[in-house]
Order: C-alpha cells, then sequence, then structure tokens
C-alpha cells in the first residue's frame, strides 16, 4: 500500500519551533521599520540642520561682529534696524584650484561659475564677490577653507519704513550717528566696541547697546505725514512741519516736515530737507502770542476778561468758512497790531498789555526753554552752527512746550522722543525726564475755560491760527465790519507764513499740535487750509486712540528677520565681479583739526568706507588728503581729545 501525505497542521510546540507569521504581520513590520527609518532621517535632518544654523554662527569666529541696536516706536514697531552683512573678495592669486574655488562661490554666492572660473585664472590683484553678503553664506564659505578669500564687515542700517519720521530719526554713516535720535543717543545706540571705539554710557539708565523705545506711534504719525502732504500741495508752501504731543506726559506722538528725505539714502537729499524746523528754527509766534500774554495776566493776577468780536468795530477781512467738527460757521481773518492776522479764536480771548519784563518773567516760571525741553539738542538737529535758541528766543519746541503746560493743568513735562530703553532680552526700561518750572493750575484751569468759550460749546478741538504776510502791507485792502461798502480785499492767494495752535478735546486734552507752514499760498476768503488740516488729523488720532489701535505696552522684543527680505528687494543687490578699482568720485578733503561729526559730514561725497581709531577731533587720515577717493576706498581717521592749553591733564 503505498504512502498518501496528508496536510496536517504541524505541532510547533512539540518539535520546539517558532510559529512562522502570517503575510500581513511581515508587511505591517516593513511599515513599521520604514516609518521608523524615515521618522529618525527627518529627525536627524531638522536637528542637524538646527547644528549646522549654530555651527554656522560659531564657525564666523573672530570675523562675527555686533551690529548698531535698533530703534522702535512706543508699540515695537522698528523704524532702525541694522543688519550683520559682509563684503567678500578674493585674490586670484593665491587660489590653489581655481576652477573648485569658482564652483564653491559661484554655488554659495549665486554668480556665473564660467565667467567667476575665467576671471580666477588671470593675474588679478583681487576681486569683489559681494559688498553685502549675509552671516550664514560667509560662515558656508569659511567651512570650506577656500585660499585666497577675504572678507570685510558691512554693516548696513536700514530704515523700513523710508520718509517716515525721517528727521526725527536721523541717519548713520559708518554706524557714526550724524543727526536726530541716531545722533543724540548715539553711545547707547552703539555696541560694545566699534571701530576702535568703545561706548560708554553717561547715564546709568543706559547700558552699552541698548535698544531705543521712542514716544512715537507709526500709526499717528503716518495720519500727521499724510495730511501735511495735502497740506503742502494746497498751499505750494517751501515746507510745513508739525509736531502732536501728549500734554499730560510731554511725549511726543508724532513729528514729521515735509518736503523730507529718506534716511536709506540720505545722501541724494538736500540738507533743508533733512533739518527739523521745530527744533532747529526760531519761531515767531506773531498773534498766537496773545495766548502767552493771557496766561501771565493771569498768573499775575491782572483782572481780564473775554472779548467779544462786536465790541467795538474793527476793519477784518470778509467770511471764510470754518470747520470745527460737525459745526460749520462763517470766521473772520482779524488784523493783529503787530502785522499779519489772527483767526475769530485769538481776537476773542482777552489780549491785555503786559510789560516784557513780566512776559519773561512768567515765561521763567513756566520753564519755557530751548534747552530743557525735548532730546535733540537744536544744533544738532539744525546741521547748523548757529544756535535758535539764543538770546531767549524761542523754538518751535518750546512753544509746544508751552502751550502742553497751559493746558494740562499746569504740570511740569518736558517734551521728549525717548519713551526708554530695551536690552537684547527684551527687558524694558522706562526713561524718566525732569524739567524746570512751576505747577500753575489755576492759570491752566482759566485758559481752558476760555478755550471753550472761544471754540463754542460743541466744538471738539480749539485752534487758533496767525498769517504773516510777506508781500507789502498796502497788499491787503480791508473792510469795515459794519458796512459792505467799503473796499474789499485783493482778489486770489497771496503769500503768508503760517502759524496754528490746537487743542483736542478742550476739557481733558490728549493731544497739543502745533502746525508751521513757511511761505505758502492762503486765501483769505476761503476755508482755512491749516483748520482743514488740524480737524482731519485730530478726529483721525482720537478714533485711534479710542479705540486701541495704538499701544503702548511694552512686552518683549519683536522678530526683525523679514526686514531683511525687504531690504534686500528695495536695494535691489547686485553681486558682481568686478575687480577692486577706485571709483573717482572726487578728491580726499584735508580732515585734520575738524570734530568726528563734521569730518563724516564733509566725507559723504565721497562715499568712502571708514575706520576710526579713538574719539575726538581728527589727528590723522590715511590716504593723505588730494587722493582719489569712492565706494572703495578705505579712509583711516586717528582722533583723539583735544587738551586745551593750562588744562590740568
Amino acid at each position: 500500500m503505498g504512502y498518501q501525505r496528508r496536510n496536517m497542521p504541524i505541532d510547533y510546540k512539540r518539535y520546539g519551533q517558532k510559529k512562522k507569521p502570517g503575510w500581513k504581520t511581515r508587511i505591517r513590520a516593513r511599515a513599521f521599520l520604514l516609518i521608523l527609518v524615515v521618522g529618525g532621517a527627518v529627525l536627524w535632518m531638522v536637528i542637524a540642520g538646527r547644528q549646522q544654523k549654530e555651527s554656522a554662527m560659531a564657525v564666523l569666529g573672530d570675523y562675527s561682529y555686533e551690529v548698531r541696536k535698533s530703534i522702535y516706536d512706543r508699540s515695537l514697531e522698528p523704524l532702525a534696524v541694522s543688519f550683520e552683512l559682509y563684503a567678500v573678495y578674493v585674490k586670484p592669486l593665491e587660489v590653489e584650484d581655481s576652477f573648485r574655488t569658482g564652483e564653491i562661490l559661484a554655488t554659495i554666492l549665486d554668480l556665473d561659475r564660467e565667467e567667476l572660473v575665467k576671471r580666477l585664472r588671470k593675474e588679478q590683484s583681487f576681486i569683489w564677490l559681494g559688498h553685502r553678503v549675509a552671516k550664514e553664506k560667509v560662515a558656508e564659505l569659511i567651512r570650506h577653507n577656500i585660499a585666497g578669500l577675504y572678507f570685510q564687515k558691512a554693516p548696513v542700517r536700514f530704515y523700513p519704513h523710508g520718509e517716515t519720521a525721517a528727521q526725527v530719526l536721523g541717519y548713520v554713516k559708518d554706524e557714526q550717528g550724524l543727526d536726530g535720535v541716531e545722533l543724540f543717543y548715539d553711545k547707547e545706540l552703539r555696541p560694545r566696541t566699534i571701530q576702535g571705539i568703545t561706548a560708554h554710557a553717561g547715564d546709568q539708565l543706559f547700558r552699552e547697546g541698548s535698544h531705543l523705545v521712542l514716544t512715537l506711534d507709526l500709526k499717528i504719525q503716518t495720519i500727521l505725514e499724510k495730511q501735511m502732504a495735502l497740506l503742502l500741495d494746497k498751499t505750494q508752501a517751501s515746507s510745513v512741519a508739525a509736531m502732536a504731543v501728549d500734554p499730560a506726559t510731554g511725549e511726543i506722538i508724532a513729528s514729521a516736515q515735509l518736503p523730507s528725505f529718506n534716511p536709506n539714502s540720505f545722501w541724494n537729499a538736500p540738507p533743508q530737507s533733512q533739518k527739523m524746523d521745530m527744533v532747529s528754527r526760531t519761531m515767531n509766534p506773531g498773534g498766537i502770542s496773545g495766548i502767552l500774554r493771557y496766561g501771565a495776566a493771569v498768573h499775575a493776577g491782572v483782572d481780564v476778561r473775554m472779548r467779544s468780536v462786536a465790541d467795538e468795530p474793527v476793519p477784518v477781512v470778509k467770511p471764510r468758512q470754518l470747520k470745527s467738527g460737525t459745526r460749520a460757521r462763517a470766521g473772520y481773518w482779524w488784523p493783529w497790531p503787530g502785522g499779519g492776522f489772527i483767526s475769530d479764536e485769538l481776537a476773542e480771548l482777552p489780549d491785555p498789555s503786559i510789560a516784557e519784563e513780566a512776559l519773561l518773567g512768567f515765561q521763567r516760571d513756566l520753564g519755557i526753554s530751548c534747552a530743557d525741553l525735548v532730546d535733540l539738542p537744536a544744533k544738532a538737529a539744525s546741521n547748523l552752527d548757529e544756535d535758535p535758541c539764543a538770546g531767549g528766543r524761542l523754538n518751535g519746541v518750546s512753544l509746544l512746550g508751552a502751550f502742553a503746560r497751559l493746558v494740562n493743568g499746569g504740570k511740569v513735562v518736558p517734551l521728549h522722543f525717548l519713551r526708554g530703553t530695551m536690552d537684547g532680552e527684551g527687558r524694558f526700561a522706562a526713561r524718566r525726564f525732569t524739567g524746570n518750572g512751576r505747577e500753575m493750575p489755576e492759570v491752566s484751569a482759566v485758559l481752558r475755560e476760555s478755550f471753550a468759550a472761544s471754540a463754542g460749546a460743541e466744538a471738539p478741538f480749539f485752534a487758533a491760527e496767525y498769517l504773516f504776510p510777506l508781500g507789502r502791507d498796502d497788499d491787503f485792502v480791508l473792510e469795515s465790519q459794519e458796512g459792505d461798502q467799503a473796499s474789499s480785499v485783493v482778489e486770489g492767494e497771496q503769500t503768508f507764513d503760517g502759524l496754528l495752535v490746537a487743542v483736542a478735546p478742550i476739557k481733558k486734552p490728549q493731544l497739543v499740535l502745533l502746525v508751521s507752514v513757511q511761505n505758502g499760498d492762503f486765501d483769505v476768503r476761503a476755508a482755512s487750509p491749516m483748520r482743514r488740516f488740524a480737524n482731519t488729523f485730530l478726529e483721525e488720532a482720537a478714533k485711534k486712540m479710542e479705540s486701541g489701535n495704538t499701544s503702548s505696552d511694552v512686552a518683549g522684543l519683536p522678530d526683525t528677520s523679514r526686514l531683511f527680505q525687504a531690504w534686500q528687494q528695495q536695494q535691489k543687490l547686485v553681486v558682481t565681479g568686478e575687480t577692486l578699482a577706485p571709483t573717482a568720485s572726487g578728491k580726499m578733503p584735508d580732515l585734520l583739526g575738524k570734530s568726528l561729526r563734521k569730518a563724516l559730514r564733509q566725507l559723504m561725497a565721497c562715499r568712502v568706507e571708514v575706520e576710526i581709531v579713538g574719539a575726538g577731533r581728527v589727528v590723522g587720515q590715511q590716504p593723505e588728503p588730494g587722493q582719489e577717493c569712492g565706494e572703495r576706498v578705505q579712509l583711516r581717521l586717528a582722533v583723539q581729545e583735544q587738551v586745551q592749553e593750562g588744562a590740568k591733564p
């Protein structure tokens, strides 16, 4: 009988064998193993990428450097930032393998490989590979240890909002602040050491290399500049300046002047556009000085009362339409005894006769002067050797400070741009400013009541205007208030200097505004463009403040990395392989004996790269005066403090 095999199950336990897994189990196991492998690879790539990024900074080693600190508005919106960039060049005679070197450089720096290899094989002194190369790319180049490759520090200062608040911020050349906040707080903005100069803070508040947080509100600043552009276009003025301040704190919320300039390319701007007239120029308050005389009379205890425009017949200009909030009324320009015209509000306020000595005494008691009202010196902001505040004169900021103190309950609050500083870890330290003067709550209360009565019960703000004619006085023929038979004013626009001060709201002021128009065309029969400007700006600013779209909370430093891409787009970076040959743009000036600030300003036309060693006045320069200068010329300045004869060492 033959043997027949049957398919019987094997007893694995009996024979000591393990049961083989089924095909489903084997698929699951392989899938799980694949997931582990892929997941591990991804995790390794992430960790390796982070380590590579961190090691990139470590690779820079001695090449790495600190950059100038940033400037922010009150909501920590960046106004000025610096980037750590490098200039990269290669010396072909030191290159060991031109083909391999060219391939590496072209890949990392996005250059034409064939063209670069050709140039590397030529006998040239050196070749620029890039003037503004990011530190990550420099670290990658260093890893390859390329012979004949060299790097130079090339920091860049970037103002992301262009012309916005340009006169307040100022600008920087070769890491030296040359105007505005950049100049005034230059020591605080500098890193610990830069180009041979060690930054030392003179105030315990500041640490070396502190970020600045300003009082400016970028949203309100944008509103101000937009309305100023309309006012400039309407009046065809040579310049328009405006500043808005919180009278309770003295913080300057917005400040601008038009025409403005772009600090990213300040060398292309005329010097006049870089000045801040509110700080640098003496301003004649004209008819608006009546407010100061009124305050002085109240302070001296003189009995004064509100006037009525119908008290006595005086010559007036025919009615113009004034808009105040939602209410429209007919207004007049009234002649001012000192020359020019004042608006209805000023004509209705008491204008008592008061001795000049008493007026100056009131200003002293009020603490009004150019010196301590704003943390920008007049000479620094004006780029002039002349001090506009000499001899007791007042500039726009001092006038604005006076009006702020007259409506804030008499508090002594100096005007300022700096809100505080912030270190690298985001710790904020508020800046405290103290001013001189006496508190005058009684004077402030009387003036606010008078402003409310003059503006009208429904008016959301008080505004007073003054026009000073720049033509001859007989260009204006006035008509009597009592009849329509008198001669009328000459038709058409005339050229004036205009000044406006406004307070909003009147009972609890949140903003005090000062506007100055230079050489503007005004039609005294038409609606006042300055009044229209003030009306629109104050209404829109109030909406922003009420809606909470403006913030005063300071919490941590924002990420500014996104701004590097914005800077690249604006600059339209071009990486070339040109040889290092000076681009002639004039002769090197003689800088010996000049202050560092004046020397750097004189070098603007040369566009040279400057290395500064020391502090004080220039005692040596290399290259010497008379040699060619240009963008690729390196200038070394030796500066030191000058000791006057007879002075103790």
